[in-house]
């Protein structure tokens, strides 16, 4: 079965709302519990970390000058997350009833190089957390 990448305004969207429930979970893990044993704050930590270290980019793929670089982008992230965070991912864009299969579908890991060329201006960039806010 082929897997057609969706249009980009709605894997725009899709990160977007992958960013949103990121911070959700992230202020949840923050809220204060009376009580908790040190293996479960140490957890919480744990998965923030997790969180972060997987959305920090994201918001340099939604960046006006880099949205025509988004699917490449994505599939880097995809590539280069833990299985945990790849999990974490499709959970919550199955929530969001966002098609991740282009993505996620073992037979279209290999299409994109990890580098990817801007035609523009002719840069490498390699995902989008290596973005400075000048977008190159």
């Amino acid at each position: 079965m082929t897997t057609v990448e969706p249009p980009d305004v709605v894997t725009e969207k899709a990160v977007l709302q992958l960013l949103h429930l990121a911070f959700l979970e992230i202020r949840l893990y923050t809220a204060p519990v009376d009580d908790e044993s040190l293996e479960t704050l140490l957890k919480r930590r744990e998965q923030i970390n997790e969180l972060a270290d997987l959305c920090h980019g994201l918001p340099g793929c939604v960046a006006s000058e880099r949205r025509h670089l988004l699917g490449d982008n994505l599939r880097y992230l995809w590539r280069t997350s833990s299985a945990r965070q790849q999990g974490w991912m499709r959970s919550r864009w199955d929530h969001l009833g966002y098609d991740h299969r282009w993505l996620t579908d073992p037979s279209t890991a290999g299409r994109a190089d990890a580098a990817v060329v801007d035609a523009d201006s002719g840069a490498v960039q390699s995902a989008c957390n290596d973005l400075d806010p000048s977008g190159t």
